[in-house]
């Protein structure tokens, strides 16, 4: 997982993440940990 966030935005107090996902390996879903998976994403998070 690779981001940058940016804190106090506009004055706001609020913090905003642009990030970006990839996985290659085994699935972390429970059940199914023995399967190989690949996938990426690409995610913006606000907070507080």
């Amino acid at each position: 997982m690779l981001g940058y966030e940016l804190s106090k935005l506009q004055g706001v107090g609020r913090k905003m993440r642009v990030y970006v996902e990839y996985h290659h390996g085994y699935s972390f879903e429970g059940q199914f940990f023995n399967e190989r998976v690949t996938y990426g994403e690409v995610g913006v998070s606000w907070g507080f």
